[in-house]
């Protein structure tokens, strides 16, 4: 008996663990692809809300992937008639929640892009996608048509219904009533309250027998004029309705016509403007204006104007602009004029007040920098004349204004000249418009033509692109790029000519996912983002309160003559571009045409170079004067003009261009 094995010796407890491995069945998990989906998604992982880890996949035990419980046993009995174990069993409730979401996370997103009211272009769209699309807006459509027909039908029932007609006893009855509680109007609402004035100039109109009797307030006349200028057609429909009493179109136009418009400088726009900013009352500091200058297109044609007997279309740049231009075209032997196709227009904007005039257009075609040069000049003389402090000139980066500015001075950044129509000899200084720096300096980080580099590593636009589509991936969780869209990637003619999507795309944001990328190609990229958005949070201060609402030091506005952004703007962002080019043109084995494609555009260095310099020295300049306590950057922009041509083009009911008249 003692050459016996005893069973319980190590060597037969292992034989006999082995033989139960050997007959055990292995723990199939979840071999289902819907849930293989949902856990790759999340990098093979699959945690609760507290972080706890409760699933992951399997790649190697079996023959097919699988997904285990972290918990997961392995290994069944032989004779268990079950093909997972335990804890596998009781995650597949949690899978069943989690894919659920995560069905409807991607119907969400699959909705957003193929929706009725999605703004994707079709051309970035699938045929299936179109074929969904299509049915889904025709759907909508037939919807509210249905929708719409039966509200007619019950607002025609309840009109016969419960409808009155009104006859004449029936408005003396209101009036009367008006003049009862006349008394109780006066007492709820304070002299001088636009409530108020309301109220008598109605009560004033259902008095009088004639329409052209009734002798409207100015401030009336202006709420009616803001009225007609959102919609002509809902004005007209609100007056004709009877409900209101207000002035016909024909006395407004009165109004707006006082003065007859006519292309180039007169004497009654200066009295206006003069009314209009009442320079009278403004203190020496608030006479600080900026002329900001640019170009609309319009459609070449040609309107007859009944009152001077006259046709308008020509091109009109001054008398003296116009005998160049008559000697030139005499001079090729051209004796036709010359029908304008776009509108040059100066807008004097304010610095410390909400003034914004339209001061002067000029209907031109092809215009060239030497004949900017008389009109910009005359328009800073008959400002100083009027009053004004003219310290800034404002436009964009087009070959005109690049040319006018050659003619000024042959230095290579001139930023700044003398004006020589103020008393004081006071700096006129020129600003290329930031937002528009902004708009070309993403198109050139897009421009497949361009292949920007500095300190020995790529600037792509791919590196964002890459970074859009791998956070896109993730269908569910928090995004590093939620305001990103497709239409920031995938740019069209009219997308690159926005600058929010410029903005949005050189962001602070999208710096930040560059950085927590962390993958060393990228580095240079997200410090040219940062840079930009910098640059045009400085130059962009709005208001007084989103550098403290968003958390932004450079949005806040200026207070003093040393800002710490004037000497970052110095020290760092132009130091930044002079770096960024003599790291290029260092960079050995490539042509000087070469190395122009690894840096922006000429144009818009030459734009970053002035606009910064020209900005440092206002900023500085405008604190020297008694009584100025805080600036706004943005007021040298070019916003304003921009939204009064946006006005223009709603006027004429167009998206693109609008006639001269």
């Amino acid at each position: 008996m003692g050459n016996v094995a005893n069973p319980r010796t190590g060597t037969c407890r292992t034989l006999h663990r082995l033989q139960c491995v050997e007959k055990a069945k292995i723990c199939q998990g979840h071999c289902d692809s819907k849930y293989k989906c949902l856990v790759r998604h999340r990098n093979g992982k699959f945690h609760d809300n507290k972080g706890m880890l409760l699933a992951l996949e399997d790649l190697v035990t079996l023959d097919k992937p699988t997904i285990r419980s972290s918990h997961c046993e392995f290994l069944l009995d032989s004779d268990s008639p079950y093909s997972k174990c335990r804890p596998c069993y009781k995650i597949r409730t949690l899978l069943r929640i989690a894919l659920s979401r995560y069905q409807h996370v991607i119907e969400i997103a699959s909705l957003k892009r193929v929706g009725v009211h999605s703004h994707v272009n079709h051309r970035y769209l699938l045929e299936k996608e179109k074929d969904f699309k299509l049915r889904n807006q025709h759907q909508h459509i037939r919807s509210l048509e249905r929708k719409l027909t039966h509200m007619a039908t019950k607002l025609s029932i309840a009109t016969e219904k419960v409808g009155v007609h009104l006859n004449s006893d029936m408005h003396e009855d209101v009036c009367s009533i008006m003049k009862q509680e006349d008394n109780e109007v006066v007492k709820l609402h304070p002299e001088g309250s636009f409530q108020r004035m309301f109220w008598s100039q109605q009560l004033n109109a259902s008095r009088v027998q004639k329409a052209s009797a009734m002798k409207w307030h100015p401030l009336m006349i202006k709420w009616c004029l803001y009225l007609r200028y959102k919609s002509s057609g809902a004005y007209e429909a609100l007056r004709e309705s009877g409900c209101l009493k207000l002035p016909s179109q024909r006395t407004l136009r009165d109004y707006t016509h006082v003065v007859k418009a006519a292309n180039g400088f007169t004497l009654d726009i200066d009295e206006q403007l003069v009314r209009v900013s009442k320079l009278l009352t403004l203190k020496e500091w608030q006479k600080c204006v900026a002329l900001v200058i640019d170009e609309m297109f319009i459609r070449e044609d040609l309107v007859y104007d009944k009152t001077n007997d006259e046709l308008i279309g020509f091109t009109d740049l001054g008398d003296i602009n116009n005998h160049l231009v008559a000697y030139e075209k005499c001079l090729n032997e051209d004796t036709c004029p010359t029908v304008a196709n776009s509108m040059l227009v100066f807008m004097v904007c304010s610095f410390f007040t909400q003034m914004k005039y339209p001061y002067v257009q000029f209907p031109c075609a092809n215009v060239s920098g030497d004949l900017l040069f008389a009109p910009i000049w005359e328009a800073v003389f008959r400002l100083e004349r009027c009053g004004f402090k003219v310290l800034t000139i404002t436009f964009d980066g087009a070959a005109a204004n690049r040319r006018f500015l050659k003619l000024m001075g042959s230095e290579k950044v001139l930023f700044k000249v003398i004006n020589k129509y103020s008393l004081e000899k006071r700096p006129l200084f020129f600003f290329s418009d930031p937002p528009h720096l902004l708009k070309t300096t993403r198109n050139c980080l897009a421009s497949k033509a361009r292949h920007l580099w500095c300190n020995g590593s790529d600037i792509l636009f791919q590196h964002i692109t890459d970074m859009y589509y791998r956070d896109r991936e993730k269908s569910m969780g928090l995004l590093l790029l939620p305001k990103i869209k497709l239409e920031h990637i995938q740019l069209t003619p009219f997308s690159r000519m926005r600058v929010d999507l410029a903005a949005q795309l050189l962001s602070e944001t999208v710096a930040k996912a560059l950085v927590l990328s962390g993958d060393p190609a990228v580095q240079e990229t997200a410090k040219f983002v940062t840079m930009f958005d910098k640059f045009f949070d400085a130059l962009n201060v709005s208001n007084y309160t989103s550098g403290v609402n968003k958390r932004k030091v450079f949005q806040q506005p200026y207070r003093s003559g040393d800002d710490f952004r004037l000497k970052w703007l110095k020290e760092e962002f132009l130091v930044f571009l002079d770096t960024w080019e003599q790291s290029v043109q260092a960079r050995p084995g490539f042509s000087a045409s070469e190395k122009q494609k690894m840096l922006l555009s000429p144009q818009t260095l030459l734009g970053l170079r002035i606009t910064v310099n020209s900005f440092i020295g206002l900023v500085q300049y405008l604190f020297t004067l008694e009584g100025v306590e805080s600036f706004l950057s943005q007021r040298i922009g070019q916003d304003p003009l921009e939204k009064f041509f946006g006005c223009q083009r709603q006027r004429d009911h167009l998206c693109e261009a609008i006639v001269e008249k």
